[in-house]
């Protein structure tokens, strides 16, 4: 399953697509998060990639982050504490191959 986000992802909605794309994650073995079209990435988006591993680790299912710059950017001032994709289907093979 792919959740795709555009726009800007800050502490206003980051609770939304943390809920959102947990539910998802829920429904599905296999999740790929695409921000790949997000315009500004802030802090409190990386609340959704910790609830994401914590519900992947509970239900033994997988996700992978597809990353636009924003993201790489935060990612990389953190010293990339999540592996981000650079294309939507780089994230796809990655969950097909075996854990």
């Amino acid at each position: 399953m792919r959740v795709a986000v555009a726009g800007e992802l800050d502490m206003r909605n980051a609770p939304a697509l943390r809920s959102y794309a947990g539910d998802r994650l829920h429904t599905s073995s296999r999740l790929v998060l695409d921000l790949s079209d997000v315009e500004f990435f802030g802090s409190a988006g990386l609340t959704v990639f910790d609830e994401l591993d914590t519900l992947a680790r509970r239900r033994s299912s997988r996700w992978a982050l597809v990353a636009g710059r924003p993201v790489h950017r935060l990612l990389r001032v953190l010293g990339d504490p999540v592996y981000a994709h650079a294309s939507l289907e780089s994230a796809i093979h990655a969950l097909r191959v075996p854990a």
